[in-house]
């Protein structure tokens, strides 16, 4: 999408991410960023006492106790939120000038995705890709790369990290 002058009515970009990359959606967000804090607006107002508000909530978790329920409750918002804060990350990563270092970590985290057995075959390259490449080409290097983690579906809430006691 070109930067337009207004972005939204109100706003000139995403108030969440600052982008302007993707359309506007609703209430200052971009079409990525609204749909999760509608999310965690939505689990924001989970009460247990009124099962009309447990929207997309597990029927199974019905059995927990409040002290339970507000801990599990505050643990996905947490996710949520961290989601929030690593889309704006990235679209603060594509504004600065990318130095070696951030190739090297770029490159560290689609190994992971990639699930290759020797995540570590990236240590070490930060002086290597700034000797190599000047800033302009550094750039162009992080926004190939940052379209192939932006292209890989978010995992969703980790229930492990929710219910760990």
């Amino acid at each position: 999408m070109k930067n337009v002058e207004k972005w939204s009515k109100k706003s000139s970009n995403c108030i969440n991410c600052k982008s302007t990359r993707r359309l506007h959606k609703a209430r200052g967000l971009c079409i990525k960023c609204y749909p999760i804090q509608l999310k965690i607006e939505q689990i924001q107002k989970w009460d247990l006492q009124n099962s009309s508000t447990l929207k997309s909530y597990l029927k199974d978790l019905m059995s927990l106790k409040n002290n339970e329920f507000k801990i599990v409750k505050s643990r996905i918002i947490m996710q949520y939120q961290r989601r929030l804060d690593s889309i704006a990350h990235r679209e603060e990563m594509l504004k600065i000038e990318i130095q070696g270092i951030n190739l090297e970590y770029q490159f560290r985290r689609i190994v992971k995705l990639c699930k290759v057995k020797n995540v570590n075959m990236f240590h070490g390259t930060a002086e290597y890709f700034d000797l190599t490449f000047d800033v302009a080409q550094r750039k162009e290097i992080f926004k190939l790369m940052n379209e192939i983690e932006e292209s890989v579906k978010w995992k969703g809430i980790n229930w492990i990290e929710v219910f760990k006691y």
